[in-house]
């Protein structure tokens, strides 16, 4: 077979199952594509599964609940809630209004609280 239902990987001929915690693999049947949200590795991240607190403890990502993934915050993003959303700045720059700016707008001021 060249294809295979999800859950499944074509592997010498024959549809081989995902191995836990995958959903879905992709070139192997160890490479995540999804993660199975009934395990304690429930967060897509780089072709493996990941705990949400591992994302949630990663400086510099931030787990993303609409596709269950870790990704990475914004650039200039210190910290982040959300792929718009900063609540902490790389170095040099300055949050304002969940964005990291490089200079202030006008009628503002640069502050390091």
């Amino acid at each position: 077979m060249s294809t295979c239902n999800n859950g499944y990987f074509p592997k010498d001929g024959v549809c081989a199952s995902c191995e836990s915690p995958c959903k879905t693999c992709g070139n192997s049947t160890t490479q995540c594509i999804t993660c199975d949200q009934t395990t304690p590795t429930p967060l897509f991240f780089n072709y493996t599964c990941i705990s949400t607190a591992s994302c949630a403890s990663t400086l510099g990502y931030y787990i993303n609940s609409l596709n269950s993934s870790c990704n990475a915050c914004p650039v200039n993003c210190g910290s982040c809630v959300s792929n718009i959303n900063c609540t902490s700045c790389a170095s040099n720059f300055y949050l304002f209004q969940g964005s990291c700016l490089s200079s202030c707008l006008p009628n503002t001021y640069k502050s390091n609280q």
